[in-house]
């Protein structure tokens, strides 16, 4: 695989080499996955572990840089090992965003912090 697209074929490594990659991709009429009049379609991934018989879930994306920088460290893995549904769990990090509150901490009035709680998401 080239990561280079302007040199070499061969120019760098193949950086997915013993990797395990699965893509899904499909394509369908929005009309088909969504009631009408809507146009927002909600997915998330997960990855998992092998843990004694089953699998366990270490990790979830969706919505990006939500676990990165929403939900504070004490809360991370109970995020990552949650579902969706379960979200409501963790409003306060997105109504009381810590975020903001470290960048103005670092960078002054850079980054100014939001009254809160939030009511604008």
């Amino acid at each position: 695989m080239n990561l280079n697209p302007v040199g070499p074929r061969d120019g760098q490594p193949n950086a997915l080499y013993a990797k395990n990659v699965t893509s899904i991709a499909l394509e369908v009429p929005i009309s088909c996955v969504t009631p009408k009049g809507q146009t927002v379609i909600g997915a998330y991934t997960t990855a998992s572990l092998p843990d004694g018989n089953g699998w366990k879930q270490v990790s979830r994306l969706g919505m990006p840089l939500v676990n990165e920088l929403v939900i504070g460290v004490p809360d991370k893995d109970k995020f990552n090992h949650s579902l969706p549904t379960d979200d409501a769990q963790f409003l306060s990090y997105v109504t009381n965003p810590s975020l903001p509150v470290l960048l103005n901490a670092l960078f002054g009035n850079a980054a100014k912090v939001p009254g809160t709680p939030r009511d604008d998401w």
